[in-house]
């Protein structure tokens, strides 16, 4: 279970500076892990030559897309079934 521990908020958050020279607002929260998950996000990162943070900040994004993703999907779905319907209407 993930759980986050604090809430950000302005006394939380700072500017860094990305790899391609933007400035990024970045928050401060803290997340609590199972042991067995942060080990195995460690070897990730360690493997991946990367800090933790970088590692879950990657996890995180990618979790972000597949759930947008998902979303979307789940609309083209339901507006392709209902233009099927329309269409099947009109050929008649």
């Amino acid at each position: 279970m993930i759980d986050s521990g604090i809430v950000p908020h302005d006394a939380c958050r700072q500017d860094a500076v990305s790899k391609n020279g933007t400035v990024v607002r970045m928050a401060e929260t803290r997340l609590r892990l199972p042991d067995e998950t942060y080990e195995q996000i460690k070897q990730i990162a360690g493997h991946d030559a990367q800090s933790i943070n970088s590692a879950m900040v990657v996890a995180i994004e990618e979790y972000i897309a597949r759930r947008r993703r998902e979303r979307y999907q789940a609309m083209g779905r339901k507006i392709a079934e209902r233009d099927r319907e329309l269409l099947e209407r009109l050929a008649r």
